[in-house]
């Protein structure tokens, strides 16, 4: 989508850009989940044509592809994490006076999961629904997740750090051009046009009678 400040907006929402990279991260690894860090995205790409030289503009840094099992209760803390610093870039953003975190870059663009949080709730518990495909997600289950070398030993995100890699894929931008090339349309709009982690308003207990 349009957007006049890639560096900012890639750290404070959902882009058609993260949905469609994080999905290819998916189609070629086969994980259950994939996530890219904000920080690792550095351009945007008009509609239209894409070419190589504009995949490499968006992921300059020459990262690789991994897997690794991480449960789901450690994933549930991956999402608040994310949702924290967006809330904390939002709050820069809206002061507009470059306080910035240094961690700002660490806001995670999603596939394969699809989540529900209230900003009303405190931190670490806004999350109130997540699913994987169509089932919930299982705190006790291991799934696997794809995100770039970089992402993988980050230290906003121990239970991914901690995680041993599974296996070792091509370049990330590698893995953006074959998805583009070869995914299908009917894909690549889903993902993009198909919302990951969306606040809402977590159901009210039912009291009893």
């Amino acid at each position: 989508g349009p957007t006049d400040n890639i560096w900012q907006d890639v750290r404070l929402g959902e882009l058609n850009l993260g949905r469609a990279l994080s999905d290819s991260y998916r189609f070629a690894t086969g994980a259950d989940i994939a996530a890219e860090n904000a920080g690792g995205i550095r351009a945007q790409i008009p509609a239209g044509q894409i070419s190589k030289g504009q995949v490499i503009d968006v992921l300059p840094f020459g990262n690789y592809l991994v897997t690794k099992a991480v449960s789901g209760a450690d994933i549930k803390k991956m999402l608040e994490t994310s949702i924290e610093i967006g809330i904390n870039n939002q709050i820069a953003n809206n002061k507009n006076d470059n306080s910035w975190p240094g961690n700002s870059g660490s806001y995670l663009q999603w596939s394969g999961i699809t989540a529900a949080y209230d900003l009303t709730k405190p931190a670490g518990q806004r999350v109130y629904s997540a699913k994987v495909g169509a089932a919930d997600l299982d705190p006790n289950r291991l799934y696997t997740i794809a995100c770039n070398n970089y992402l993988a030993t980050s230290s906003d995100y121990p239970g991914l750090q901690a995680a041993a890699v599974i296996n070792e894929y091509s370049a990330c931008d590698e893995a953006f051009i074959s998805y583009l090339q070869t995914a299908g349309n009917e894909r690549f709009m889903a993902a993009i046009n198909t919302p990951n982690v969306t606040a809402g308003t977590a159901p009210q207990p039912v009291q009893p009678a």
